[in-house]
């Protein structure tokens, strides 16, 4: 029987885009090929990754490997942190300098400092282009780019579905950032509290372009920054999609026998 064959879309969401590596590790399993990958933030670094070819249990030791010191360098100005160590790692780790050494198109959302819009881009430096889709400002420095300044993926775009939409494939998207069951206590979780809203809501729109659509409701307690519940994010993804494969499968094969959703992408 031929292998299934899809599109998949990764948000953004911090540390809770772990749960993504347990996505991939269900579908690995399963047998279905992802044969284009795009992301938002977070969601684009595990997208790159994939698209290079890693194994799921090789990017949960890398994220495994992750320190604080990585993420967090203080900058001050213009924004908190600089992104600039994680970099280094990414570039240590992937030994990549361009989307041609990539096995499938891999695409990451941006947002343009200057005109507000929405950038997909596939050309150039893959390992900058998934840095700057992460600079999630003010927290983050925006990313320079080509002479052009980008910014988090999510503030436009945090389920970046439209580049797919080409490839004729039936498109997963997948969303990890439901919001918290808890109340927002105090100043900073009230402020990231309100950022996830407004990433939320980005994510609409691409919701329609998606022929199956799941938020992995396991992370919803699961604070943005920590990278000490790792595997407990990836285990809630692979059950979660485990619980919901038959649905899930249902809706992708239907898409391509769907008038409606050829109509869609036109």
């Amino acid at each position: 029987m031929k292998k299934m064959e899809i599109g998949l879309v990764l948000s953004g969401g911090a540390a809770r885009a772990a749960a993504h590596i347990g996505v991939l590790k269900f579908l690995e399993e399963k047998g279905v090929r992802v044969s284009a990958i795009s992301g938002s933030s977070a969601g684009a670094i595990v997208a790159l990754l994939m698209a290079a070819s890693w194994k799921t249990e090789e990017m949960r030791e890398l994220l495994h490997s992750l320190e604080k010191r990585d993420i967090f360098r203080f900058r001050g100005s213009p924004g908190i942190f600089s992104l600039e160590r994680l970099e280094r790692r990414l570039r240590e780790a992937l030994q990549i300098e361009s989307y041609d050494e990539l096995e499938i198109p891999c695409f990451c959302a941006v947002t343009d400092m200057q005109s507000a819009q929405v950038h997909y881009l596939s050309e150039g430096d893959p390992i900058r282009n998934v840095i700057a889709s992460s600079a999630l400002t003010p927290i983050f420095s925006p990313v320079s780019v080509e002479g052009r300044l980008f910014a988090d993926g999510g503030f436009r775009d945090n389920l970046p579905a439209r580049p797919l939409l080409k490839y004729k494939l039936p498109i997963l998207g997948i969303d990890v950032n439901p919001l918290p069951k808890r109340g927002s206590a105090g100043v900073i979780s009230l402020t990231i509290h309100t950022v996830m809203i407004l990433l939320r809501g980005t994510t609409l729109p691409s919701r329609q372009l998606c022929d199956s659509y799941r938020m992995i409701d396991a992370v919803s307690d699961m604070p943005l920054f920590d990278f000490g519940r790792v595997n407990e994010a990836i285990e809630a993804a692979y059950s979660q999609m485990q619980r919901e494969w038959d649905s899930i499968e249902e809706s992708l094969l239907s898409s391509l026998k769907s008038d409606r959703v050829a109509d869609a992408r036109r």
